[in-house]
């Protein structure tokens, strides 16, 4: 038995409502949790999920059944239109996944290039204030010099 991720059920239940019209619970319940019946659970969930989204409309029918056992409300579902476009056109919630993943990876590639750019930021802001020290180290030297030599021309003899 396949083991499903949350997306890959999602779609199965998109492409098998755009495939089987209105199909009740139960059919629904063995396509997307991977054939097994034991997780009604996780059904109810895909389907709250889907029609939260917009992409599964619901209608509640009449069931009469000539045994008698299965009498009463069936809730049926429709793909609606938007889930019909989310699913052909947009790639359905997979390429959603695809997406989201390709976009965290590209953040954290970026923001290792910017916390490699700030790095070279602060040596290079280092080697700038080094500079700056020698020049102002210079600068001081220079008056000093500067005006020793303009006192050796206002008075000679020193």
């Amino acid at each position: 038995m396949a083991v499903f991720t949350p997306s890959q059920k999602l779609d199965n239940v998109l492409t098998l409502l755009s495939k089987d019209g209105n199909p009740c619970f139960e059919t629904l319940e063995s396509i997307a949790t991977g054939m097994t019946r034991q997780d009604k659970y996780e059904t109810y969930l895909i389907l709250n999920k889907l029609i939260k989204d917009g992409n599964v409309e619901f209608s509640d029918q009449i069931h009469t059944d000539t045994t008698k056992e299965k009498n009463g409300p069936v809730r049926k579902y429709i793909i609606s239109f938007e889930g019909l476009d989310f699913l052909i056109n947009r790639g359905g919630y997979q390429e959603l996944e695809r997406i989201r993943v390709k976009s965290d990876q590209t953040h954290d590639l970026l923001m290792s290039h910017e916390e490699s750019i700030k790095a070279d930021q602060i040596k290079r802001d280092e080697s700038l204030k080094k500079l700056t020290r020698w020049i102002a180290v210079g600068t001081i030297i220079a008056g000093i010099y500067y005006l020793l030599e303009t006192v050796k021309l206002i008075f000679p003899l020193f």
